[in-house]
């Protein structure tokens, strides 16, 4: 497995690479974790839940970083190309592309997971621009390094219909469609009893719907425009029945972390809840998932959600399409203005009040049903065979 980022610093491409592997080695593959090294206080080895994580290049960052880190394991790769029967890259950035070339040296089949729907643009050249400039030049050299990326490829894994469209469209060889997993099991909709208990410990009223938010805290998250549509929300309901909203995440961006926790401020009955490495109480004491990203792969959070029995409130982009489309007790709301998310959280306290617990179980099943890790778990490794086997 090779990604950009690891362990500690969290993501959905992180969290996918850890529960994967370790599903991975249930079915007897062997996996390694080989990303860049962020900090020189990190172990260059280390095991991490059962996987070898190996972290290669300078504690350097930026986009030096990124290319001294992907020089740095194209020559890892290439001096142990024996070890190696197929290389899994996660993501599009330059520390992925120095995997791919030495795979194509070594002989090695490359499989290469793209993570967003426009990965063909850096992030500072979609809708959220003003967030992150970028110079013409290290957009015009990103989006040549990942259709470079792309065409290496032996296999792309795409995880929704537009992420397939656009691999398609600049000369991926062949594309496949994985979703992302998760362990449904350790997502059960809380029974009764443990839900009145959980909230209970969090100082919640049996009345309160809880709105949960939770993971990273960046610009293409949209929070801001969350926490509009929110004010706008509490406005119009003045002395009716409580509500909250509660943001859970990893600060990623410090600039917009700061005006997130300003904003907040301003707002009633918003709580920064900052950092957890466990958010099933939260799911459990939660009523409605929000997710208003401007771009998803599949995101983690809202399948965690959804196994744990949750409505679900989130922006309509294809990476959220391809999950919750049509599903009853969803909304899909454009992300670029507050109003739809108004309506939706309107619409959804009722609904949370009137929720069954038959309900929050059918909505669990039918999530491990299409996104339980061991399919995925199975997916790949029926992918991995096919490619060793054309390469021997």
């Amino acid at each position: 497995m090779v990604v950009d980022q690891y362990f500690p610093h969290i993501g959905g491409a992180e969290r996918q690479i850890s529960i994967l592997s370790l599903a991975l080695r249930g079915l007897g593959v062997r996996t390694w974790v080989l990303t860049r090294r962020l900090d020189p206080s990190h172990a260059r080895v280390k095991r991490m839940g059962g996987v070898a994580v190996v972290r290669l290049g300078p504690a350097v960052g930026g986009i030096l970083g990124r290319a001294a880190g992907g020089m740095a394991l194209a020559i890892f790769l290439l001096t142990r190309r024996r070890r190696w029967q197929v290389l899994h890259v996660h993501g599009q950035n330059p520390f992925e592309l120095g995997a791919a070339v030495a795979g194509r040296l070594c002989r090695v089949p490359v499989l290469v997971k793209i993570t967003v729907s426009d990965f063909l643009l850096p992030i500072s050249t979609a809708n959220y621009s003003r967030f992150a400039p970028m110079s013409h030049v290290k957009r015009q050299l990103a989006g040549r390094g990942r259709r470079l990326l792309l065409r290496l490829a032996h296999v792309v894994v795409a995880l929704n219909e537009e992420i397939e469209r656009t691999a398609r469209r600049v000369g991926a060889r062949r594309v496949e469609r994985i979703p992302n997993g998760i362990a449904t099991e350790l997502f059960p909709p809380a029974s009764p009893a443990e839900r009145q208990q959980v909230r209970c410990r969090f100082g919640l009223s049996d009345t309160t719907v809880v709105f949960l938010y939770s993971g990273r805290i960046t610009p293409q998250k949209n929070l801001e425009l969350l926490l509009e549509a929110w004010d706008r929300f509490i406005r119009a309901r003045a002395g009716v029945a409580p509500v909250c909203l509660w943001l859970l995440g990893v600060p990623d961006n410090p600039e917009y972390c700061r005006r997130v926790a300003i904003r907040a401020e301003g707002t009633s009955s918003v709580q920064l809840l900052g950092r957890t490495d466990d958010p099933r109480p939260y799911y459990r004491a939660a009523d409605v998932f929000v997710l208003p990203s401007l771009r998803e792969g599949i995101s983690n959070a809202l399948l965690e959600a959804l196994s744990s029995g949750l409505l679900v409130v989130a922006s309509d982009i294809p990476g959220n399409r391809a999950v919750v489309n049509h599903l009853p007790g969803t909304w899909l709301c454009a992300p670029l203005g507050p109003d739809a998310f108004v309506s939706a959280f309107a619409e959804a306290v009722p609904a949370a009040r009137s929720r069954s617990q038959a309900t929050r179980l059918a909505q669990h099943h039918w999530v491990g049903s299409r996104f339980g890790i061991s399919e995925t778990a199975r997916s790949y490794l029926s992918l991995y065979q096919e490619l060793t086997s054309k390469a021997s």
